[in-house]
């Protein structure tokens, strides 16, 4: 049988246990969320039980799942309001990684592991979860400034991350811990997100003004998710995480005017793609 039919046959349990588990949790008023995650113990190998599917193709589910959780993410921002949030997030921002980060390191140290294998632990122990954090608000209603600045200061933290990680793979593969490496990552990666805001904002405008004029909501989803998929493709062309490039686009789009009706169209998919996320 070939890699579609699995494919299809993973996709078929991650949702049926997920619908399983998530009426059982709405039974008992419990988050969704958290049986999501019960129903991802059940569908991986973590359990002794016949359910199982291969850890490579529920990893495939999942980054689906965050292209369009962080898609809709990038929709609730303007590239005015990213600006005017920077400066508290990212100062906040700067005060969690570097005490998570000497926390994590401190940890290892104590623990008897090496330096390196301390700085991958306090590397880890820093990188947010967005998706988490994003279906947690929505399931408390948290209010809408609270929700940007917090989302303002997570998106800072996955870009963060990324230049963690890209200097972390650096010292395992032992260039050391270079001025050089860290300058180069940090300017590649402006450079990157610049590069596709200046793309989206040139070329977007004069694509969507077509069906932006003739209220076609089919159209503009479709258009939407076109956008969605070629930046995440574009971001992991580029060498990064394609969350980083589904969320330029949600930003770029935003500045579209009709963000609200994009995500009020595309609401009903993110909310399956939340689910395959958590159980995968």
């Amino acid at each position: 049988m070939g890699f579609f039919h699995h494919v299809v046959q993973d996709l078929a349990l991650v949702m049926l246990v997920a619908a399983a588990i998530g009426l059982i949790f709405q039974k008992l008023k419990q988050p969704l969320i958290l049986g999501y995650l019960l129903a991802g113990l059940i569908v991986g190998p973590y359990m002794p039980i016949p359910l199982f599917a291969e850890p490579e193709r529920l990893h495939l589910l999942s980054e689906v799942g965050v292209i369009a959780v962080m898609f809709l993410l990038g929709l609730k921002f303007k590239i005015s309001k990213l600006i005017n949030i920077l400066p508290i997030s990212g100062f906040t921002v700067l005060i969690q990684v570097c005490v998570m980060n000497w926390l994590g390191f401190s940890l290892g140290q104590y623990l008897g592991w090496s330096q390196l294998q301390s700085i991958f632990l306090g590397a880890s122990i820093c990188v947010p979860s967005t998706m988490i954090v994003s279906s947690i608000f929505e399931h408390k209603k948290v209010t809408h400034s609270t929700s940007q600045f917090v989302y303002g200061a997570l998106i800072i933290q996955d870009v963060v991350a990324i230049v963690i990680i890209t200097v972390v793979t650096a010292l395992t593969a032992g260039y050391g811990l270079e001025p050089s490496i860290l300058i180069r990552t940090v300017s590649n990666l402006i450079l990157a997100v610049i590069g596709m805001l200046i793309l989206g904002l040139m070329v977007m405008p004069k694509i969507l003004k077509n069906f932006l004029q003739k209220k076609n909501q089919e159209l503009l989803a479709i258009v939407g998710t076109a956008v969605c998929f070629s930046f995440a493709f574009l971001s992991q062309y580029l060498g990064y995480s394609v969350a980083l490039g589904a969320f330029i686009a949600g930003v770029i789009l935003a500045e579209s005017g009709k963000s609200y009706q994009l995500e009020y169209i595309l609401r009903p998919i993110k909310n399956i793609f939340v689910a395959i996320f958590f159980v995968s």
